[in-house]
Parts: structure tokens; sequence; C-alpha cells
């Protein structure tokens, strides 16, 4: 949602709107190029860099005409973008509506990585250790926290047993494509996807309360 916000500004640019922060970019960044092909440098902002981020993916939906054209709105614009990705497996199943939209959201994260296991928060100097603080054992990864785990391992045969579907995978990904490609009817298959994320939500949710206590990072 933050960076369909930030395509307000994508979209001044695009129209040359007259006023002092668009004159600005167009002079410090954008200069003679052409803002749609624009690709921002290496030293550039965090934010300047966002900005042509979010460019970049809403050239996905929109041609540089129909863009211009186009009086920006966010919830059109976020309908374009989810029409979009109803054909990338991943998402299609996972964005469901009939999913929760707060377990929508953990798995997707699970989904791309970026859910900020200790294996992650190392790599910033964030936490001193990668070894998951629930088992003790093991570094703390996606696999292991969801799928490895000796607690969600078990809560997930038992849901193989409820749902009727041997759930081998030890990866979301593989999960949610194996899904895609069962033959079973799509509701069936909704009823399937809104348990797995389900079950992510409640393990990482588990796992922040161990972190809380602990005083460390959760999200």
């Amino acid at each position: 949602m933050e960076s369909l916000c930030l395509g307000k500004h994508v979209w001044a640019i695009s129209n040359k709107k007259d006023n002092l922060w668009v004159k600005w970019v167009n002079s410090v960044y954008i200069k003679q190029c052409s803002w749609w092909n624009y690709e921002a440098h290496a030293n550039a902002s965090w934010y300047w860099t966002r900005i042509v981020q979010t460019k970049n993916k809403l050239k996905q939906v929109f041609t540089e005409f129909e863009f211009q054209a186009f009086q920006y709105n966010i919830a059109e614009t976020y309908s374009k973008l989810r029409l979009k990705s109803e054909g990338l497996w991943p998402y299609a199943l996972i964005w469901d509506s009939f999913c929760t939209p707060k377990h929508r959201v953990i798995s997707w994260l699970d989904v791309r990585l970026r859910l900020p296991t200790k294996d992650r928060l190392i790599r910033f100097a964030v936490v001193k250790s990668s070894v998951c603080m629930i088992c003790e054992d093991y570094d703390e990864t996606h696999s292991h926290l969801f799928f490895s785990y000796c607690n969600s391992r078990k809560v997930k045969e038992e849901m193989s047993k409820l749902l009727g579907w041997n759930m081998r995978s030890q990866d979301l990904v593989c999960l949610v494509k194996g899904l895609k490609n069962r033959r079973v009817t799509q509701g069936r298959k909704k009823v399937y996807m809104s348990t797995i994320a389900a079950l992510v939500y409640f393990i990482w949710q588990s796992r922040n309360s161990v972190l809380w206590e602990h005083k460390l990072p959760t999200v």
C-alpha cells in the first residue's frame, strides 16, 4: 500500500505537474532522461529509489500514455496490479479473499522470504545469534520455523490428516505450487490455502511472543 501512495508522485512527474518538487527532481535526478525509462543511480536516496521502483511496478499494468491519461486513484491501481498478479501461481491463492487479510500478508512475506527471521536479522547485526529461540537447536530460517521445527511439523501433520492432503513440502512456495497443480475443486483449494495461511500466521505470532519476552525485534 505504501508503494501505491508513492504512485501519486510517479503520476505527478509523468504529467509534468507545475510544482516545486517536480521541478526539483527533474533538475537533480531525471534531467534530460525519459522518466518512463529512467532508472535510479546506485547513490540515489532510498526514498527516490522507492519512487522509481514504484514507477517500474506501475509499468507492468500501464503504458506511458495510459498512465498520463489516468486520473491516479489508489483503489483502481491496486485492482489493476492484483489482476496482473493473478496469473502468478503463489499470489493468486494467497491473496484470495477467502484467506483472512492478516494471514495473507504474513504468508506473502514468507513466500518472498521477507519475514525478519533471525538468519536475516544477523546479517544486519540486529541480533547476535541466528539460533532458533524456540527449539535452541537449529538456525531460525523460514523453512525451519514453519515446517521443520518439531511443533510446527506436528501441527502440519495433523492438518494433513484433517484435510486429507499429504503436505510433504518443507517450503511454502513449493507447498502452494503443489496446491495449485492439485486436482481438486477450486473451493477446496481455497480451504486448503486459508488453513495453511492460518498455520503460518499463528506460528509467526508464537515466535514473536518468545522474542518479545527476550526483548528482541519482532514484526
